[in-house]
């Protein structure tokens, strides 16, 4: 037994045993002192020390910034420059580099996609059934003093992307995630149903349902068209269904 003992003794002795916590970690000054020996040293700063660190982060976060300019756009997009704020050019398909913010900021478009306004319903998910029906909208007085049940769909894409983004100071499109100061939010929404309206209340209710019913989205999409261009708001209307 006490053999075994002194067996396990020695044994115990010889086991491994983990070097003490303060001989693995290094004190805050030696960090510094190896991180100062490892820095170059800079004219008319001289070789490492805290001044030295610190100028090198400073460097590291100018090319960090500075990488964050580079951006691409895309064959049907258009991407439109700002400096502070103000318009200051435009760029096209490709990789590009442009200040980053809070210097600059770009705006890159999708301006070949062709965009839908519902008038007078809401859709599914599936984009095809209906959803909900906003009779605010659709509800409208014919010439022969009815009411009418009128829904359409507007088709449209952005012709002119710096007066798309400029030139109408629009509160934009929560449901349909249009941020404001685009307007194909509530700007186009209310020349749509302005230009319904007009056509619906210039026709009895059968022309508007069924006889002249090709003829009444032919005269609003003039009219969308009309408006549209005199707002100069970037928006070219494609077709009203």
């Amino acid at each position: 037994m006490a053999a075994s003992t002194e067996d396990t003794q020695v044994a115990d002795n010889k086991m491994y045993r983990p070097p003490q916590q303060e001989e693995t970690q290094l004190s805050f000054d030696e960090i510094i002192e190896r991180l100062r020996a490892s820095l170059p040293k800079l004219p008319g700063i001289g070789g490492g020390g805290l001044i030295g660190i610190l100028f090198l982060v400073v460097i590291v976060l100018a090319i960090v910034w500075a990488g964050t300019g580079f951006y691409t756009v895309g064959p049907d997009e258009q991407a439109v420059l700002r400096f502070f704020g103000k318009k200051s050019g435009t760029a096209s398909g490709g990789l590009h580099w442009y200040y980053p913010a809070p210097i600059g900021k770009r705006d890159v478009v999708a301006v070949t996609t062709t965009r839908r306004l519902e008038l007078g319903f809401r859709s599914g998910a599936d984009g095809f059934t209906v959803a909900q029906s906003m009779t605010n909208e659709s509800l409208m007085i014919t010439a022969d003093v009815n009411i009418v049940d009128v829904q359409a769909v507007i088709q449209y894409k952005i012709s002119n992307l710096s007066n798309f983004l400029f030139n109408v100071d629009d509160p934009g499109d929560v449901d349909r995630g249009i941020p404001s100061g685009q307007p194909d939010g509530r700007t186009l929404r209310d020349i749509a149903e302005s230009a319904l309206r007009q056509v619906v209340g210039s026709r009895n209710i059968d022309d508007v349902l069924t006889t002249e019913k090709e003829q009444v989205q032919t005269d609003v999409l003039f009219i969308m068209r009309q408006l549209t261009q005199e707002y100069e708001s970037g928006i070219d209307v494609l077709q009203v269904l």
